[in-house]
């Protein structure tokens, strides 16, 4: 969706991290990427590509207000 990109950096666990806050609320990391093409608070359109995934393995959490969100209810 589209959102302002709220972090970027590496988080435990999850390495080199972007922050999406949604227009709806919801903060989606997208984890373990490089070669970013968006820098922190850039607005995004939905289907911004964001950049590159690392190690072939993409990881998608979804928060809201703190708490972590079923990432099926997104996906």
């Amino acid at each position: 969706e589209t959102g302002i990109v709220i972090f970027i950096g590496e988080k435990e666990g999850y390495g080199k991290t972007a922050i999406i806050q949604q227009v709806n609320g919801i903060d989606v990391w997208y984890s373990n990427i490089g070669n970013l093409s968006v820098s922190l608070y850039d607005f995004v359109e939905k289907g911004t590509l964001l950049g590159e995934v690392e190690n072939e393995s993409l990881y998608l959490v979804f928060a809201k207000e703190g708490k972590y969100l079923d990432y099926q209810e997104f996906i």
